[in-house]
């Protein structure tokens, strides 16, 4: 795992000794990703140079160093991530002459671009990778993205400058004041919480996106892209064509898959070990993973302070059945308080989901012990296993027997509820339930007006999957962008549920899930692999007849039962949790300081993205426990702190 980097300035004109201090300058910021070497190439007849930070895993060896040249000097390749089948390819590469002078997969993927271009080369790979390559003879460069965007690249302009880089960090160093707050990205943002893909919150800076490739004149500046792996039609694909209906028969075809995703992510020179929740994913992962290794398997897990949100018991309890060498780490509220300046530093960019600061402890707390964890992110998304996909399917036949005239009418009049009657059912709540009804009858007012409006399942989702449902009343100038979620409908033979799972496997697990677990492990030099986002198993589990996917009360239910077949019930059968971060509370006791700063009325005028009366106002609400709208909240705390750490204008 490695931090790439390239800087271009189109048409030339620029010295090699410029052209490389600028790139340096970029590598230097995500030194963090590559510890272990560094490199820069400069071509000053074509205006560009290339930068590399190398986290050594595969053929720890100066054989490995980049950025890495064709004998012939016409390719050069900055290469972040792993090639799972660097065997089989370089088998075949062999096989057409090509000699190798080491074991490295970058020299595979090198010769692999050489010998069968960008195209050919990306359908041939099978891994995590983002990548810019300099082709010299034809003036270009090629980047491109892994299937599931496990890895980022971010690309941007300003002038006749061009900047390429794994963090969008490496683009501030060369482009400084240059860049500006994109607005609309802001509010997209405040509405999820995280940056659409495809996105970033500077004007002018985009993500390459998940499966994608692009092309890049260096004369004309030009652009040409596509995508090598479109997870819609490969969806589409599969779904048509399902498999029968044995549950039996499903279940082994998975187990195959799974096993064969876990199996391929074993090779490394350095010692390797998995994160470990206690849930259905990263249980199965690690039953998997004891299998496949002659050594009990290092395993790392955090637990909370805090009954509700803790989920270490039952990953000790998984742990000690498949008998790994455990580890634990208990997070308090003080930890929290001393890792949130550090998030905005670590992402680059505002982030918002509040599971990232243990994700960060649980990769610190690995690397102190391994330099590669595996984990279980996207079995969510290809199985089916978020509770809001069920919230929705069991809510929506509610609402589509009112008409939608009348729907949209109780919608409107909800808004026009005055706050004080709000809070007057909260407090009453409160005072016969207790902080948890208090909490939920306001949540209730919030989403049943966004629910009553929507006019399909698809806007039902959306509004489900929405922290804030009117962005544009909160960031001054801005209006969210069209995502994923407001083009379900597209696809049209996919079911509610599989369009519910595509549009989470095209925005959210990008945007957030793996951006949160990148960030986290790179922060620390440790690579993260995630065998559940296998292409060939994706395509496998979008072939399982939906009702063997999901049903009202549970999600996932093959991988359920799979596990079943390495640990006891007790142990599969739990209420799914997630990472969750008790940080809404969190806010209103020891980081409320912290939060008082961010959200000083003074402070917001000055900087003017915000309503400054909207954003107090949700403030003092949270603070009286008479408002759970929270999340959009911790969105705007979310963006203030990256503000604070990287002072930008808008």
């Amino acid at each position: 795992m490695c931090g790439i980097a390239a800087y271009a300035r189109l048409g030339g004109g620029l010295s090699p000794a410029l052209l490389e201090a600028r790139v340096s300058r970029m590598t230097d910021t995500i030194v963090h990703r590559g510890p272990d070497d560094h490199g820069t190439f400069v071509d000053p007849e074509l205006g560009v140079a290339l930068g590399h930070r190398r986290l050594s895993i595969i053929d720890l060896s100066a054989a490995g160093h980049q950025p890495m040249a064709t004998p012939d000097g016409r390719l050069i390749l900055s290469y972040n991530g792993e090639l799972y089948n660097h065997g089989a390819l370089r088998t075949q590469l062999s096989s057409a002459g090509i000699n190798f002078t080491g074991r490295s997969d970058t020299e595979v993927l090198l010769h692999a671009l050489a010998t069968w271009g960008l195209q050919g080369a990306l359908r041939r790979a099978d891994g995590m990778f983002a990548f810019a390559a300099l082709d010299r003879l034809g003036r270009q460069l090629w980047l491109a993205r892994d299937a599931f965007g496990e890895k980022p690249l971010y690309v941007g302009r300003w002038a006749d400058d061009v900047g390429i880089a794994s963090e969008v960090q490496a683009l501030r160093a060369v482009a400084g004041a240059a860049l500006r707050v994109d607005r609309d990205a802001l509010a997209t943002f405040i509405r999820y919480g995280c940056m659409n893909d495809g996105g970033s919150i500077y004007a002018g800076v985009t993500q390459l996106p998940a499966g994608g490739w692009m092309k890049i004149d260096l004369a004309t500046g030009t652009t040409t892209s596509g995508r090598w792996f479109d997870a819609a039609a490969e969806m589409a694909s599969a779904v048509a064509d399902p498999f029968p209906d044995d549950p039996v028969l499903i279940a082994d075809e998975v187990a195959v898959a799974v096993r064969s995703a876990v199996r391929s992510r074993l090779d490394a020179d350095v010692p390797l070990g998995a994160f470990l929740s206690g849930g259905i994913d990263s249980s199965l992962v690690v039953a998997m993973l004891a299998e496949e290794v002659r050594h009990p398997v290092q395993t790392f897990t955090i637990g909370f302070d805090d009954g509700p949100y803790d989920e270490s018991a039952a990953a000790a309890a998984v742990a000690r059945h498949l008998g790994t060498d455990h580890h634990e780490l208990i997070v308090r509220p003080d930890d929290a308080l001393r890792a949130l300046p550090l998030l905005a530093e670590r992402y680059g960019e505002p982030f918002a989901d509040a599971s990232a600061i243990p994700t960060g402890m649980v990769a610190q707390l690995a690397r102190e012990h391994v330099t590669v964890a595996l984990s279980g992110d996207g079995g969510d998304e290809l199985f089916g296993g978020y509770d809001r996909y069920r919230r929705t399917l069991r809510l929506w036949p509610k609402l589509a027997r009112v008409p939608a005239p009348l729907r949209r009418f109780g919608g409107s009049a909800i808004d026009a509820v005055p706050d004080r009657i709000v809070h007057g059912l909260t407090r009453g709540a409160r005072g016969t339930f207790g902080p948890r009804a208090a909490a939920l009858t306001a949540e209730r007012v919030d989403r049943l007006a966004g629910s009553l409006r929507a006019r399909s399942v698809d806007e039902l989702y959306r509004s489900i999957r929405s922290d804030a449902l009117d962005p544009s009343r909160i960031v001054i100038g801005g209006h969210d962008r069209p995502t994923p979620y407001d083009d379900m409908a597209r696809h049209g033979s996919l079911d509610a549920l599989e369009r519910m799972m595509l549009a989470d496997t095209l925005a959210y697990l990008p945007a957030d899930i793996l951006t949160k677990v990148d960030r986290a492990g790179m922060a620390v030099s440790l690579e993260t692999r995630v065998p559940l986002l296998d292409p060939a198993l994706a395509r496998v589990a979008w072939r399982i007849p939906p009702h063997r996917r999901a049903t009202a009360d549970h999600g996932k239910l093959v991988l359920r039962g799979l596990l079943r077949r390495h640990l006891p019930d007790e142990l599969v059968d739990r209420p799914k949790q997630g990472f969750a971060v008790p940080v809404l509370s969190w806010v209103r006791g020891p980081l409320r300081p912290w939060a008082e700063d961010l959200l000083a009325p003074d402070r917001l005028r000055a900087e003017g993205f915000f309503d400054v009366d909207l954003v107090r106002g949700l403030w003092s609400s949270h603070l009286g426990r008479q408002d759970s709208s929270g999340y959009w909240l911790w969105n705007v705390l979310s963006f203030q702190a990256w503000l604070r750490a990287f002072p930008t204008t808008g």
